[in-house]
């Protein structure tokens, strides 16, 4: 590894002795990182652990499939739901309609996982060099990632694939004609889709598309059609949801369940730990919740569930505060009873992170404030709910490229040493 990492460390150097073009070294080190990524996940996803999870998305999914009902995320009958984004479920039940067999299923899930996974590396020495000026920074976190295992590959959660929108659109965002008007509608069509796979997303790609605004000189009445059209392509899905549901929701309405399974008397920080609480509160596990899920409607459960949460979190204010500081602990430093190796992984790139953080302040680099308030804004929803290791993958790349900057920074140091 050393040696990759010096070679691309030193290459800006000699591309600048010979003159020579770094988009052919680009192009090898994305194929390079995208066979690495896909093999990674998947050796990952033959982790059975790995390949477990997703109970709502694939119920609704089965739904789907089966009665064309986007319904029941709990496994047994609720009615109409919006406990997810649309688009992970609709892909899954794209899968169970094409292939037959569930261990065929299985496989082309894996699969798929494997491959969005190599895409979202490939990605890397793109976006570092739209960030940095840089490929190779984008090429040396690729390879982190691949050697220390802080990613897993999971086929039933959305958290590869919204890794792999947001750095899309972080690209798409960063180089589009802001002078085009196709071009600005086709930002605000990919936006909108970013939101219906997961809307947690809005703050993340929200930051990247005001600084990408400010920076390239964006028309505001551009910015204003741009915004207009991902709302317009959401819209068909809340107005859905107005209908079947009974009540205003853009895109989900699991928020209040899941404040309340976070926030109780026998809640825990973080998913693994708080299995009191879900089996007491939680309609996947327990009976009597999805009976009151069915009987009252999902909205209305929800609804009811914020409200159970906010009184309890008035009136412990102490015992939330305490719940919220471990789970922002563990959100950057998680816990490794899901997986040791993936916790100690995301352990170490978020410390190599640091110096790439400062580095980037320091030197004002290009996009490096919006990577800064990506990253102080966007996990703020997840410090209230139960963590898990997997909110913290969509955005992991920012971690992964701050990490690449900084050995860069420090292996280019060598490097000018050595030939001078």
């Amino acid at each position: 590894m050393n040696s990759l990492l010096a070679h691309n460390a030193a290459a800006p150097l000699e591309h600048a002795k010979t003159g020579g073009s770094s988009s052919g070294l680009a192009r090898r080190d994305a194929i390079a990182l995208f066979v690495m990524g896909v093999l990674f996940g998947l050796v990952n996803t033959l982790n059975d652990s790995a390949s477990s999870g997703g109970i709502e998305p694939m119920a609704i999914a089965k739904n789907l499939a089966e009665s064309g009902r986007f319904a029941d995320p709990f496994g047994v009958a609720t009615g109409p739901s919006a406990h997810t984004g649309p688009l992970f479920p609709f892909y899954l039940a794209a899968v169970l309609l094409i292939f037959k067999g569930a261990a065929t299923q299985a496989l082309v899930l894996r699969l798929g996982a494997a491959i969005v996974h190599g895409l979202e590396i490939a990605l890397l020495p793109l976006v570092a060099e739209t960030m940095f000026g840089e490929a190779e920074i984008g090429f040396i976190a690729g390879l982190l990632s691949i050697v220390i295992p802080c990613y897993r590959v999971l086929p039933l959660w959305d958290s590869s694939v919204s890794g792999l929108a947001v750095i899309g659109f972080c690209l798409v965002a960063a180089r589009i004609d802001a002078q085009s008007r196709r071009g600005m509608l086709g930002l605000g069509l990919s936006w909108g889709l970013v939101l219906l796979l997961n809307p947690v997303l809005a703050i993340a790609t929200g930051i990247w598309a005001l600084y990408a605004a400010r920076r390239n000189s964006w028309p505001l009445h551009h910015s204003a059609l741009a915004l207009a059209s991902a709302i317009l392509v959401c819209l068909p899905w809340t107005i859905r949801n107005y209908v079947t549901l009974g009540g205003l929701v853009p895109i989900r309405d699991n928020f209040g369940l899941e404040l309340q399974v976070s926030n109780n008397d026998g809640a825990a920080p973080s998913i693994v730990r708080n299995t009191t609480s879900l089996e007491q509160f939680h309609p996947s596990i327990n009976s009597r919740q999805a009976a009151e899920v069915r009987q009252r409607g999902e909205l209305a459960y929800n609804r009811d569930k914020l409200r159970q949460a906010t009184a309890w979190i008035q009136s412990h204010p102490i015992r939330f505060a305490e719940l919220s500081i471990r789970r922002v602990l563990e959100y950057w430093f998680p816990r490794t009873d899901a997986g040791i190796l993936t916790g100690f992984g995301i352990w170490i790139v978020t410390m190599l992170s640091v110096p790439g953080m400062l580095l980037a302040a320091v030197r004002r680099v290009p996009y490096g404030g919006a990577l800064l308030a990506m990253l102080l804004l966007a996990p703020l929803p997840f410090y209230i709910l139960q963590s898990d290791a997997r909110y913290r993958e969509p955005l992991l790349w920012i971690s992964l490229l701050l990490a690449g900057y900084a050995l860069h920074s420090a292996m280019r140091g060598i490097a000018r040493h050595r030939l001078t």
